[in-house]
């Protein structure tokens, strides 16, 4: 049950975090929070992670969408039969709340809203969701490494 909240957490902070970055900022139009560092700043991506793709979006959104319930499908399936594995289990739920939440925004908008920007040599905009699927690739990388030793 944790896990379903903590996905509805992530889908919810992602969904807010859009609604509030779409309703008061303008295309492209950038606040910053940390001085050289940190900013807000709407972009409108229809490509895939950070624009690649962007031309072929009509076609990305059908296989996102199959790939979706794909993913969901089989990640909520190894949520409920792995056993004691509770970093798995967290993983798997960044994954499936980061997917949700940049899912629904393409078919409701055609895009994903990204906002969040790190002032660093070419660095993407990203979103809520797209932290929580990063969290979880660094988790799996820790993951890995502790279990090598």
């Amino acid at each position: 049950m944790i896990y379903i909240i903590i996905i509805l957490m992530i889908i919810a902070a992602d969904r807010l975090s859009k609604q509030y970055i779409e309703k008061n900022f303008k295309i492209s139009e950038q606040k910053k929070l940390i001085k050289n560092t940190l900013y807000l700043k709407l972009l409108k991506n229809k490509g895939a992670a950070y624009g690649i793709f962007a031309s072929k979006a009509n076609k990305l959104l059908i296989f996102n969408l199959i790939g979706l319930t794909a993913v969901v499908i089989t990640f909520i399936y190894f949520i409920i039969k792995v056993k004691g594995e509770k970093m798995i289990k967290i993983i798997l739920s960044f994954i499936i709340g980061g997917a949700i939440g940049n899912i629904s925004d393409r078919i409701k908008n055609g895009s994903v809203t990204d906002f969040i920007y790190i002032k660093f040599k070419k660095a993407p905009v990203f979103n809520i969701a797209d932290l929580f699927l990063f969290a979880s690739f660094i988790l799996s990388l820790i993951r890995i490494i502790i279990n090598k030793k």
